[in-house]
């Protein structure tokens, strides 16, 4: 996955399978609610979160991940 930061900077923060081996079409489109993406190959259509912000446990890695659907509340610890 990638954040475009600029019209020149972008920084990639996570990496999700899809279709090992297969380049993935740029075609992508969105679900109604803008959480999950439709990914497409050649021989597959995939349904992928848009976020996974629970698969970080401390502060440190959410903030480190550089997710921009990810935020850490202090309050809550997670």
């Amino acid at each position: 996955m990638v954040v475009v930061e600029s019209s020149t900077s972008a920084l990639e923060y996570g990496d999700t399978p899809v279709d090992a081996g297969s380049l993935v079409n740029a075609d992508l489109h969105f679900d109604p609610k803008f959480m999950h993406l439709y990914v497409m190959t050649e021989r597959k259509v995939s349904k992928v979160k848009v976020q996974d912000c629970g698969q970080y446990k401390t502060c440190g890695d959410c903030l480190g991940a550089r997710d921009p659907y990810c935020g850490w509340c202090s309050l809550e610890n997670k």
